[in-house]
Order: C-alpha cells, then structure tokens, then sequence
C-alpha cells in the first residue's frame, strides 16, 4: 500500500510504501515529496484565484496547464465556438484536442511557458484566428508551478485589416496605372490600366 503523510516534527511530506517480506512482516519505503505538495498546494490556489476571473472571458478562453501539458484549467465564452467545453479540455493535451500542426505549435509554446518565457502568436481553427499569448505561473517564491495560456478570437479584426490591405493595394495600382498615363508622351504610352467600380472606395497615400 501507499501513504501520503505530513510530519509537523520534521515538516516534511512523506511518501509511505508499505510491503510485504519474505519473513512475514513489512518493509517501509520513505520518500520526501514535500516540493511535489507544495507545488500542487500552489497549483491549487493559483487555479482557485483565475477561476473566478476567466469564468466569463469573453471571445476565447483561459487555460492552465501543468509539467505534462495537460490542461488542468479552461474557462472562457469562445470554447463553444470550436466545439469545446470545460469538460472536454481538462484532463486533455493540445495534441488530444487539436490538429497535429497546430498542437505541435502549442506544446512547443507550453514548454517554453513552463522553462520561464512569455510569448505572442497567432494560429487560424476552423477558420478562424486567434491570438495567443503563453507565459509562467510562478508560486510566491518564484517558482514556476503551471503554465497559462490566453487565446483571444480576433477574426473580425483580421478581416477587417485584410479589406483594408485589399483597398489599398487596389489605390496604389490605380495610382500608379494614372501617373503612367498622364506621363504619357504619345496615345497609347499609358497603356490599359484597372478601373474600380463606382460603389467602390480606393485608397491611397498620394505622392511622397
């Protein structure tokens, strides 16, 4: 059998194997597992503190994951638009829930999550994008317990910018198919150039 116990005169947590011998009597094993209760007495508190402020974050979701990138903590209003739930990321790794790309991407973030660093990036799922960021979750010494990783749905942004590029490569063409013909020494020099449609708006900086 196998204890877990604490010993105030030592303070220290120990881990108890209990055996049976050859003699018929009992063989005990001890190992110190402080660190590891201490870690998980930590872990606990920090998800305890986030889960009050991720229950309803909204456009994505919050995540926590430990030392084996396993998710021990997902909350977040923008779950359900890829089919997720609390329920079904906890307990699970990126690789369980994700295409392999994209979950290989995430592990190797989680991972330099977990050795200290902070990053930003950005993936596409199931069409659409989002942000996230990775960084430590430290204990009150300093010591990295967890990792967190913050994914935001900025689909509407990227779409709006992609319009915007759009426009404005459109303004630089038609510009540029303008000055051609108005440089032009003879007819014919300017040759043809794109004409945008009257609803159309077109963009550009003018000349520098």
């Amino acid at each position: 059998s196998e204890i877990e116990s604490y010993y105030s005169g030592l303070d220290e947590w120990f881990d108890v194997q209990v055996y049976p011998n050859e003699d018929g009597g009992l063989d005990f094993y001890f190992r110190i597992i402080t660190e590891r209760k201490e870690r998980e007495k930590a872990l606990r508190e920090a998800k305890g503190r986030y889960q009050t402020l991720i229950e309803n974050f909204p456009d994505g979701g919050v995540f926590l994951f430990d030392k084996d990138l396993q998710y021990t903590l997902a909350r977040g209003k923008g779950l359900d638009t890829v089919g997720l739930s609390p329920s079904t990321v906890e307990g699970a790794t990126p690789h369980d829930l994700f295409p392999e790309e994209l979950a290989e991407e995430l592990s190797d973030y989680f991972r330099r999550a977990l050795a200290g660093e902070k990053h930003t990036f950005e993936q596409e799922l199931a069409g659409l994008h989002y942000r996230n960021r990775t960084l430590p979750v430290r204990d009150e010494a300093g010591h990295v317990i967890a990792g967190m990783a913050v994914s935001q749905n900025i689909t509407d942004r990227k779409r709006r910018e992609e319009a915007l590029q759009n426009r404005q490569e459109k303004g630089e063409a038609l510009y540029q198919a303008t000055r051609q013909l108005l440089q032009a020494e003879t007819p014919g020099e300017g040759g043809d150039f794109p004409v945008a449609p009257a609803d159309e708006e077109l963009w550009h900086p003018g000349p520098t």
